[in-house]
């Protein structure tokens, strides 16, 4: 899966968010993705809770 359709997989199950996904270790490495998630959902959670996907 590359980080774009990831990226849109994320976007679409969480509404108004922004998600920037690439790849952890560079492209050599297409097995790590890291990615960067901006959402009101997420707003006033605990990281672990965001991490969580408790407020999702």
């Amino acid at each position: 899966m590359t980080p774009e359709e990831v990226e849109a997989r994320i976007e679409s199950a969480l509404k108004e968010c922004e998600a920037t996904v690439d790849y952890a270790r560079g492209a050599h490495d297409d097995d790590h993705l890291e990615a960067t998630v901006i959402s009101p959902a997420f707003e006033g959670e605990s990281l672990v809770d965001q991490h969580e996907g408790r407020s999702a």
